[in-house]
């Protein structure tokens, strides 16, 4: 007979554990500039996490997801009904998309689903909102903190071969950190990510530590020369901590990521370079100005895949052309909008759109009952949208953390309308939790 407090404590270690491994086996990759990343742990990473859900269920076989009764008020819950229509129509159309279009959406739809349940196997494990959200924010500034010091020695030399994987700083981004990720734009939005997250943490007898944090990851950042992950780490910090009311440490959060911003660049922490990223900015706004239809620039890359999207015939409009069917036209939209429209069409765009909304109208409620909670739930939403304007996040067949970002305030705005359920609704619910938290 297995002791039940063995087979629960096995489970806690699991699904701490796997929030960070299966990221990081999700992430790993080699780019060339123009040509497809080689992700050599993706694979692996599905896999795992396949497996790590099955595990963990087991082990909390007798809880559930804290009864049946509430997983049927999940399902059938505002959220729960759009994510079900968005998972089925976006398999419909890949379907009709062709084979390379539904394996896409496989993946796609295996991270993301294994990622939300993990969060919520997560949320079991540490019993309440507040002790989820430290394991969740420290996991993120922890896989940072790595990805930057591996980012750092990439920079200055180190070089590494793991079969057809090489760890080495790109020839087309000499000057940028990017580390394991590949690129400074994937890598950018794991830092933007973890700043929201180091913002987010309250303990004052910790302050210099989470100043340290700040300050470091901001310089990775910069050094990324991510201006996307920049933008929408501020935006995304401006919205915890004015809706948490915590004034003080918003101005200082602002003050130290534009500092860094106007001060550090590549050049000056590597070489004996004199232009600050103030004006290697500047020098980029002028060549784009001479160049308005130079392939690289995002506004001829949206006009080309928007002459794509409107060319198409009537079902193509409404309908899409199934997962990552840009890549057969154009390499990327950089935007997960005009991308999400030509795979899935207007229909698609606008299913996704009401996952969106309804998660922020949840949200913003919430803020009276559960502040810190749901103001970091409108963090993430923030993060995810605004990372979304330059580059395509959602849906993707790979994993990302600006949609991981969504993927999380999804999942956190469910929860807490779960912790606020009426006793009249989940009178039995109440009591399988109750007898979880005592044992």
């Amino acid at each position: 007979m297995i002791d039940r407090t063995a087979l629960r404590s096995l489970g806690q270690i699991l699904a701490l554990s796997s929030i960070f491994v299966v990221p990081f086996l999700l992430t790993v990759q080699y780019k060339v500039n123009g040509e497809p990343a080689t992700r050599p742990l993706f694979t692996h990473g599905i896999v795992l996490a396949t497996l790590l859900c099955a595990a963990i269920s087991i082990a909390w076989r007798d809880i559930g997801i804290e009864s049946i009764n509430r997983t049927k008020l999940l399902l059938f819950s505002p959220h729960g009904v759009i994510i079900t229509i968005m998972f089925t129509y976006f398999g419909v159309i890949s379907l009709i998309g062709g084979e390379r279009a539904t394996k896409d959406f496989i993946y796609f739809t295996t991270w993301s689903i294994t990622s939300s349940y993990l969060i919520i196997l997560l949320f079991v494990s540490a019993k309440n909102i507040d002790k989820f959200l430290i394991w969740v924010t420290l996991t993120i500034i922890a896989h940072a903190v790595m990805a930057s010091l591996v980012a750092v020695a990439v920079r200055f030399g180190f070089q590494a071969d793991f079969g057809e994987y090489q760890l080495i700083q790109a020839p087309w981004v000499s000057d940028r950190l990017h580390g394991y990720l590949g690129e400074p734009t994937a890598f950018g939005s794991l830092l933007g990510l973890s700043l929201v997250c180091v913002a987010f943490l309250q303990k004052k007898s910790h302050l210099s530590i989470q100043i340290l944090l700040f300050v470091a990851l901001s310089v990775s950042l910069v050094w990324s020369d991510s201006r996307n992950g920049l933008v929408s780490a501020l935006l995304a910090v401006v919205i915890l901590l004015g809706l948490s009311k915590r004034y003080l440490k918003m101005a200082a959060c602002v003050a130290i990521l534009i500092a860094t911003y106007f001060v550090l660049s590549p050049s000056n922490l590597v070489d004996d370079g004199n232009s600050g990223l103030l004006e290697s900015a500047q020098g980029r706004l002028v060549r784009s100005s001479e160049s308005v239809d130079h392939t690289d620039e995002r506004t001829y890359i949206w006009k080309e895949v928007w002459d794509r999207t409107s060319n198409g015939n009537t079902f193509e409009i409404l309908f899409g052309h199934g997962s990552q069917a840009i890549s057969n036209e154009y390499r990327s939209a950089f935007n997960t909008v005009l991308e999400t429209q030509y795979d899935y069409g207007i229909l698609g765009v606008f299913i996704v759109a009401s996952l969106i909304f309804v998660t922020s109208i949840q949200l913003i409620k919430s803020l009276r009952s559960r502040r810190q909670p749901a103001a970091f739930g409108l963090a993430m939403l923030t993060f995810f949208l605004v990372f979304s304007q330059f580059w395509t996040t959602l849906p993707r067949w790979f994993f990302n953390y600006p949609a991981f970002a969504l993927v999380l305030a999804a999942t956190l705005c469910a929860l807490i309308q779960q912790e606020s359920v009426p006793s009249s609704q989940g009178t039995q619910s109440s009591k399988d939790v109750n007898r979880f938290r005592s044992d």
